[in-house]
């Protein structure tokens, strides 16, 4: 948890966000296929 109304807070956080929810590959792919709890998720975005 980070607290705190400064861009230092802030950085910090998003550098953990990075570290822990992307996945960077070495390489383009053509497609990805993503699975959701549908009990979570009632509605999706798709972005291209």
């Amino acid at each position: 948890m980070y607290v705190g109304d400064d861009l230092d807070t802030y950085l910090d956080a998003a550098r953990a966000s990075l570290a822990q929810n992307i996945t960077q590959l070495d390489e383009p792919v053509r497609k990805i296929v993503a699975g959701m709890q549908a009990d979570e998720f009632r509605a999706t975005w798709v972005a291209y």
